[in-house]
């Protein structure tokens, strides 16, 4: 079994980085797949994934720059992967957090997520002006908070969760923290304090405090 999966992730590689953008997205959902396995993200790793899915997150294929951001974040469970991903991949994922696609933003915030664990990333994340996307990015978190229960978009409202994690964790850092507290983003946090979404609450109160923080 683990030569067929090692022998499927080389050749699906292969194939994500020949084939033509339409069908790049097939191919990077079902290299994802084989990454739910600790074996297939080691065998993604050593034939040089990630200098293949990165170009692709620029990709003008709706679901080809999707999916790239997915299959980042599968294999940059690690922070080797996240300290190598990091210098490359922030900028197009912070203009994927601005996609026309719903998905394609919900898939940035997912990787951007994976990808600000690693303390180096936080710093690159400044330059990338990754506080300023995730501010911008959360006012439809906003609106859509304050719809009816019933009436809220689940993929908006798993966007929040994303985009309120990756705050806690940019806001580490102390130019992160300065900017979200003076360019209105506690307000908007606030905003999802009662949030019946338990998710949403918990990560909520986790970014709120680290932005409040004194040293």
């Amino acid at each position: 079994r683990a030569l067929i999966q090692a022998y499927a992730v080389k050749v699906l590689i292969a194939r994500i980085s020949n084939e033509v953008p339409p069908l790049q997205g097939l191919a990077l959902m079902a290299l994802q797949q084989l990454m739910v396995q600790r074996d297939g993200v080691a065998h993604a790793i050593s034939e040089g994934a990630m200098a293949v899915i990165i170009p692709i997150l620029s990709s003008q294929e709706q679901l080809a720059r999707e999916k790239a951001a997915l299959a980042l974040g599968a294999l940059t469970t690690e922070f080797p992967e996240k300290r190598e991903a990091g210098p490359s991949a922030l900028q197009p994922l912070v203009t994927m957090l601005a996609d026309e696609a719903l998905s394609a933003r919900h898939a940035a915030s997912s990787a951007l997520m994976s990808l600000t664990v690693e303390n180096s990333v936080k710093e690159l994340a400044i330059g990338a002006q990754v506080p300023e996307a995730l501010d911008v990015a959360l006012d439809e978190c906003v609106r859509n908070e304050t719809l009816p229960e019933g009436d809220r978009d689940k993929l908006i409202s798993a966007l929040t969760v994303n985009l309120v994690q990756t705050i806690d964790q940019v806001a580490e850092h102390p130019k992160a923290r300065r900017y979200f507290k003076s360019k209105g983003t506690l307000r908007k946090l606030q905003q999802f304090e009662t949030s019946s979404n338990i998710h949403v609450r918990k990560h909520t109160s986790k970014a709120i405090a680290q932005i409040t923080w004194m040293p």
